[in-house]
């Protein structure tokens, strides 16, 4: 079968496969996850043995994880990870890691 003339030969490239893209996003992704997990752990860890002559401030320890969770997703917050996660896709750039590393900087900054 002759190829159309005006066709571009990169258009008739096979996609990568999408258990090949899978694979590849779950080895970004496993070792990042396993350090938030163990990170958080780890501090949850710390924070009960250090306030274990003050079990009251269990709870406030508590409050602020989940009022970070909540400001984790503030829309001002997703749409800033999304829009410089678009910006990389079509400049070709690998955008997997932008979250991590915002959350990284927002961590430091307060």
């Amino acid at each position: 079968m002759a190829q159309p003339k005006d066709s571009d030969p990169d258009e008739l490239q096979p996609e990568a496969s999408s258990s090949f893209k899978s694979n590849t996003l779950i080895k970004t992704f496993a070792p990042i996850l396993g350090i938030l997990i163990g990170l958080n752990l780890l501090l949850w860890t710390i924070a009960l043995i250090i306030f274990r002559p003050y079990p009251l401030l269990y709870g406030t320890c508590l409050l602020s994880w989940i009022l970070g969770l909540r400001h984790a997703v503030d829309a001002d917050h997703i749409c800033a990870i999304d829009n410089v996660t678009r910006k990389l896709v079509q400049e070709g750039q690998n955008a997997i890691l932008v979250g991590f590393w915002f959350s990284c900087g927002k961590s430091n900054e307060t």
